[in-house]
């Protein structure tokens, strides 16, 4: 393409480099100081926390959208409608018709539910048998991961070798499991995902039993430590989401504070745990492998959510009639559906 030439000031704009003035840079990092005061500094001042929120808001916003059911029910429809338009696009989906009528009709019923609703508390966590079984289970496993967690973290002073090297590979060993999980999540599903985990740790906690009949007990010790770390690692992080999707919507926040109190309360008994032998990992180790085990019993009893829609409200759980179908929040016009008819569904957001 002769005699095609780039305007001077095209020119001169690609030769241009960054140039930071001394101002510029003061200010610069002034932000980038205050931001991170803001984000992890210990302030409880109102000022202070309102402006911490905003700090996130600022990060977040360009990387999560917002919840689009939490944005309708707040009457922000078009940041709810823009949430839809990117779900669309990153699912190549053509974005659903009628899409603002749908979200206004969405907002009016949402609000008209929200005057008749009741207010839940942490008992209703138990209120019926399905209900108490799920929360029973779901906080025994939390409190086995916290114990196992920080029993291998706090006995590390026992395993052989450098004692920096073990906290540094302890470290290093969760990181494949965390990045595992994305995948797994959505080929096994949240259930048979955090079995694998937890059953991979607790073979390898009640592996101490063999270490006995050993000779290099030290470096076997070490492996089997750092495999039951990235179980435990793997298996815990995926129980944040199964957690959440099995409570319904109205007291998944006590639901998952439940299994928050329990895994506390394991964190309190896992340096007394470690006090059973205080000269032999070994046998706390096989007591964490024990527990891990009948953890892995109260997996196989929970219900799998893959693909399966998240439950709004509920009636009167632990009957099978009474109980309310699971609502989704869907702005293709259909409010109850088949699983089936869900899974067809162009866009749906709980």
């Amino acid at each position: 393409m002769e005699g095609l030439h780039a305007p001077e000031e095209v020119k001169n704009k690609k030769a241009r480099k960054a140039n930071w003035t001394a101002s510029e840079m003061e200010l610069l990092v002034a932000e980038v100081s205050l931001k991170s005061s803001l984000l992890f500094g210990s302030f409880t001042n109102t000022i202070t926390m309102a402006k911490k929120r905003k700090c996130w808001e600022d990060i977040t916003d360009n990387f999560v959208p917002e919840s689009m059911r939490w944005l309708t029910v707040k009457g922000r429809l078009d940041e709810a409608e823009a949430v839809v338009d990117l779900i669309a696009r990153h699912n190549r989906r053509p974005k659903p018709e009628n899409t603002r009528t749908r979200l206004e009709e969405v907002a009016k019923k949402e609000l008209a539910q929200q005057e008749k609703q009741k207010k839940y508390t942490y008992l209703d966590t138990f209120h019926g048998w399905k209900m108490a079984k799920k929360s029973i289970l779901c906080a025994f496993i939390w409190f086995t991961c916290s114990v196992t967690y920080y029993g291998v973290t706090f006995g590390v002073h026992s395993l052989s070798g450098n004692l920096f090297l073990n906290i540094v590979l302890l470290e290093l060993v969760e990181i494949p499991g965390y990045v595992s999980t994305f995948w797994l999540n959505n080929k096994l599903g949240r259930k048979w995902s955090a079995f694998g985990f937890l059953l991979l740790a607790g073979v390898a906690m009640c592996g101490s039993l063999g270490v006995y009949l050993a000779s290099e007990r030290g470096i076997i010790v070490n492996v089997l430590a750092l495999v039951g770390r990235f179980g435990i690692g793997g298996g815990w992080v995926v129980m944040y989401l199964f957690t959440n999707e099995i409570y319904p919507t109205v007291i998944r926040s006590l639901g998952f504070g439940v299994c928050q109190i329990a895994s506390r309360i394991g964190g309190v008994v896992a340096p007394m745990l470690l006090l059973m032998d205080e000269n032999n990992i070994l046998v706390p180790f096989i007591v964490m492998g024990g527990m891990l085990m009948i953890s892995c019993v109260c997996l196989v009893l929970l219900p799998e959510t893959k693909d399966t829609p998240l439950q709004d409200t509920f009636k009167h759980p632990g009957t099978r009639d009474q109980r309310s179908e699971a609502e989704t929040f869907d702005v293709t016009g259909a409010q109850c559906r088949d699983n089936s008819e869900r899974e067809k569904s162009d866009v749906t957001v709980i």
